[in-house]
């Protein structure tokens, strides 16, 4: 590896850190801050948002895209849902008032709402959840909503949008294709089934006559 590809994978790295703290990135002020060549830095801005893992917004520098989203949400088998989530999720909160997130493998990915302070009490909050399955029907995700007790959205219209929601997200889901490897491992031998038995059978007498 060259020098200045070593350069750039520490680039990458301190600027993916300095955006995965939550905050908008101007690049000229993070390489005089780090230390770093400007055209450098900016090549590798520029390379990170040809990939979709980086965006820049106009008015605050550059912010985290998609593509590191569906890093981060891969290994749940989620990564189509990175851009649709927030998107249908968004939506839930314009039909009812509160909170909602979704979660996979006890990990919330990603919350959205305003009632956050109250997630968890029943006294004051109702807490709905619908399960996010692929197509196969195994159960990938959670969506759940949280609802301020006092709003004046029925539990039964709340349900409903919830899992409409749900029902969004799971159109987006598909299961994993299985590799010639997984279907040959599926696939039975000769000898496992009765006609195959047999076949063998006549095979090995043939082979003794």
């Amino acid at each position: 590896m060259s020098v200045a590809d070593t350069t750039g994978v520490v680039i990458l790295s301190a600027l993916l850190k300095r955006l995965a703290d939550g905050r908008a990135v101007e690049i000229a002020e993070f390489a005089a801050e780090e230390g770093f060549a400007r055209a450098t830095a900016f090549m590798v801005s520029r390379r990170l948002r040809e990939h979709g893992f980086i965006v820049a917004d106009p008015e605050r520098g550059l912010a985290l895209g998609p593509g590191l989203c569906q890093f981060a949400w891969a290994p749940f088998g989620l990564a189509e849902l990175c851009g649709p989530a927030e998107a249908v999720m968004r939506w839930l909160l314009d039909q009812v008032e509160g909170a909602v997130s979704l979660s996979a493998d006890g990990t919330e990915l990603v919350a959205l709402g305003n009632a956050r302070r109250g997630v968890g009490d029943p006294s004051t909050t109702l807490e709905l959840e619908q399960a996010i399955r692929s197509p196969a029907g195994v159960r990938r995700a959670t969506l759940k909503l949280s609802l301020p007790r006092a709003q004046n959205a029925s539990p039964a219209f709340a349900q409903r949008a919830l899992v409409r929601a749900a029902l969004t997200l799971e159109g987006y889901i598909r299961d994993p294709v299985p590799t010639d490897a997984s279907v040959r491992d599926r696939r039975a031998p000769d000898d496992a089934s009765p006609a195959g038995g047999a076949s063998a059978g006549r095979k090995r007498a043939a082979r003794r006559r």
